[in-house]
């Protein structure tokens, strides 16, 4: 299994299955993106992360595989209120997503710069550092979010940005999935796939992206 995380202040954890001895000590990654690999017997498992201090701990995701089976492990590194400017800060900057080292990063940060009015030159300059960060270690796929209800997120304000992601595709060569198209609008979708808020999808309208995301990442 591979534990995927980042920490500070010299935050760390223990890991241990089904409540059993600790595996080892990770963390104290600085605040950067980390992964530390375990090797598990195969089966159903309880997977326990104890705290081994008062510092900051982060948890991405936990994957376990089988040598075996193929499989496809997504991990999400996204927080609340988070724009495309957050990603390139000095805590995830360029060394991050290599330290993680995915074969696909799915970029999608299109809903709150629009709320926030972003320039569309600021977003088109950190859209493209993320691009190039994450071809390091695979490919992209660049996703427009769903419309939203909000006054400031407006489908044609989202068109703006879903528009710079578009041609950031084709000038890195790389596919490109527009929600915002698909769904059409807030008032055209949320009767059929209900929202969780003005903003957010609910579990259907997730279950929608994800299978529309699916369909690209199957038949490229």
């Amino acid at each position: 299994m591979t534990v995927y995380y980042s920490s500070g202040g010299g935050g760390t954890v223990q890991p241990n299955v089904d409540g059993g001895s600790a595996l080892g000590t990770i963390g104290g990654s600085g605040g950067t993106w980390a992964q530390s690999s375990f090797t598990v017997t195969a089966g159903a498992h309880t997977i326990n992360l104890l705290p081994g201090n008062n510092g900051i701990f982060y948890l991405w995701g936990i994957c376990g595989t089988l040598s075996t089976t193929p499989a496809i492990d997504i991990v999400q590194g996204a927080w609340f209120g988070a724009n495309a400017a957050s990603y390139n800060t000095s805590s995830l900057n360029a060394g991050q997503l290599a330290s993680v080292a995915p074969d696909l990063t799915i970029i999608d940060l299109t809903i709150n710069d629009a709320n926030g009015g972003t320039p569309l030159a600021a977003y088109q300059a950190s859209i493209q550092t993320l691009i190039t960060n994450a071809k390091q270690t695979g490919d992209v796929l660049l996703v427009a979010g769903p419309p939203s209800n909000s006054v400031a997120a407006t489908n044609g304000t989202m068109a703006q940005y879903a528009a710079v992601n578009q041609q950031l595709a084709i000038t890195n060569n790389t596919p490109f999935l527009s929600i915002l198209q698909r769904w059409t609008s807030y008032a055209v979708t949320n009767p059929i796939l209900p929202y969780f808020d003005a903003l957010h999808p609910g579990k259907l309208g997730n279950a929608d992206e994800a299978a529309a995301i699916a369909q690209v990442i199957l038949n490229p």
